[in-house]
């Protein structure tokens, strides 16, 4: 991968992240989310089989936004922030899993679809959890498939 690719693949992911702030900053708060804050952050009762079995109930998003509520109160930042930031991970780990790719055509169509269909970037607008799982999620893939081309010997 070239110089072109870095930059317009940067210029891509700024864009998309662009439309993530910007939907994340304008949307008003969805029931999920207003769910999730008032019966999961609020409380503190999000830990794994202490609390209600319910399927907003994001452990490790429930958890980081209890801190940032902590710093910036009942805000859009505050409910918001960790899937935004999410989404920097979600560019960074399809930037390095292009170079799977052998073909430049079949690169750039997995990370336009990737990068700039809005049901998949939507994900990182709002605080439901699936953003931040969907970051990490692209991150542990680009390292499982590095293992197992090397078949975990440090190659």
């Amino acid at each position: 991968m070239g110089r072109a690719d870095r930059v317009v693949f940067l210029v891509l992911a700024c864009i998309a992240w662009s439309y993530v702030i910007a939907r994340a900053v304008l949307v008003p708060v969805v029931h999920d989310e207003a769910n999730v804050f008032y019966m999961f952050t609020l409380t503190g009762d999000f830990i794994p089989f202490v609390t209600k079995w319910d399927a907003a109930n994001h452990f490790v998003f429930d958890a980081l936004a209890q801190v940032s509520y902590f710093f910036f109160g009942q805000s859009l930042v505050a409910l918001r922030m960790w899937s935004v930031l999410s989404f920097v991970v979600y560019a960074w780990y399809l930037w390095r899993s292009g170079e799977w790719f052998r073909s430049t055509f079949i690169r750039w169509c997995a990370w336009a679809g990737l990068l700039c269909v809005p049901f998949m970037i939507e994900f990182f607008s709002l605080a439901r959890g699936y953003g931040l799982g969907l970051g990490f999620w692209t991150m542990a893939l680009y390292h499982l498939v590095a293992f197992a081309k090397t078949r975990g010997n440090g190659d």
